[in-house]
């Protein structure tokens, strides 16, 4: 039998294809919001692709391949209407049906906008990985969403049913604030921020150059200056300066600099915390931006840790195929990490050693060395 996961996505696929074209806003932006049951759940899995935008949850310790009670949620971003919750639900039991023509299927509540089932397939199954599940339908914005809640043996899906029948009636739906702006902590070109980090990597062959300490200064969107690890004696050999519209990729090896000159017509300097800008939704995670970014599009605050007697608020996002926490230090309010983990399992996180905001501005630091031998790149 085709696996839930498979079901959803080519039902995001069909629903796609089916209906009118899409926007990238609606497609990264628009999600449910699940209220849970008390219990501690946690973001465990996140794709997207041009059909569908899912989410996994399972309780903390569990995986998404070992879990006993499981929370997804599902965006399919196709235009909504009077009938699209019903084709969306019926589309999904088609395709459960295929691989399981005996499906128990109950309709518990429908109306135009929600529509609730419930389903198992123990006559499908002869692993004894049975699947009790139920699903609530709605439409959104842009799309139709759905959340199921699934547990693997009747006894506890039983316990929790009334309780998650109560929680999927009332899932809201998130879309961000589209006149809201993601500012940093310095509309001020009179103040600077400045960070000192490092990058983590679950997998890598060699992470001693890549989790060096990096420096970095930011004021407003026009200036910024970006210290990459020194060598084993202690030498700053690269530096990026931007003081838009210019920008000096400076080698301090070869005492040399490519100047370039942003053509405009806006100037702002985009500082993203994973790297240059992209398509994969974290284009405006920036420096100086990290807890404005979460706040943006929703993120969850999912408690308190301690880590080496110091506290730390976690909020969690799942973005595109992205899961993202960031732990912000409970006495300083300052971030001190941000973790990403990918479809794949691989995570990676930047850990701030040190981060001051409003200092006051060193304008020297947005301008080349001199004695620079400078080409035009």
């Amino acid at each position: 039998m085709k696996s839930r996961s498979c079901v959803i996505a080519i039902l995001g696929v069909v629903l796609c294809f089916a209906n009118a074209k899409l926007t990238a806003g609606e497609i990264f932006d628009e999600r449910a919001i699940v209220k849970f049951d008390g219990r501690k759940w946690v973001a465990a899995h996140a794709s997207a692709s041009q059909a569908l935008l899912l989410t996994e949850y399972v309780l903390e310790g569990e995986t998404v391949d070992d879990w006993s009670e499981l929370v997804t949620a599902t965006f399919y971003p196709f235009t909504p209407s009077d009938e699209t919750v019903a084709f969306t639900r019926d589309q999904y039991r088609k395709y459960i049906l295929e691989d399981c023509e005996t499906l128990v299927w109950e309709e518990s509540f429908s109306s135009q906008d929600l529509s609730m089932v419930i389903w198992n397939n123990n006559s499908c199954i002869d692993t004894g990985k049975f699947e009790y599940t139920m699903t609530s339908f709605m439409n959104g914005q842009a799309g139709v969403h759905s959340v199921s809640y699934a547990t693997h043996d009747s006894a506890t899906f039983e316990e929790r049913r009334q309780q998650w029948h109560e929680l999927l009636s009332n899932v809201e739906v998130f879309v961000p604030d589209s006149s809201a702006q993601l500012q940093d902590y310095l509309v001020d070109h009179s103040k600077m921020i400045q960070t000192q980090y490092r990058y983590q990597y679950s997998a890598s062959p060699d992470n001693s150059k890549l989790e060096a300490t990096r420096e970095f200064w930011r004021s407003g969107n026009s200036f910024f200056r970006s210290e990459e690890p020194r060598d084993t004696d202690g030498n700053l050999l690269q530096v990026i300066i931007s003081s838009e519209p210019d920008v000096w990729m400076v080698d301090l090896t070869s005492n040399s600099a490519k100047h370039y000159l942003d053509p405009g017509p806006t100037f702002n300097t985009i500082c993203p915390v994973f790297g240059p800008p992209r398509a994969d939704g974290l284009s405006d995670l920036e420096f100086g931006k990290e807890e404005k970014f979460f706040n943006y599009y929703g993120a969850r605050n999912i408690g308190a840790i301690t880590t080496d007697g110091v506290d730390y608020t976690v909020f969690e996002l799942p973005r595109l195929y992205w899961v993202l926490h960031l732990y912000i230090n409970s006495e300083t309010g300052r971030p001190y990490k941000i973790s990403r983990r990918g479809q794949d399992g691989a995570t990676s996180s930047i850990i701030y050693d040190k981060y001051t905001v409003n200092l006051q501005l060193d304008s020297t630091l947005f301008l080349p060395p001199t004695g620079l031998v400078i080409t035009e790149g």
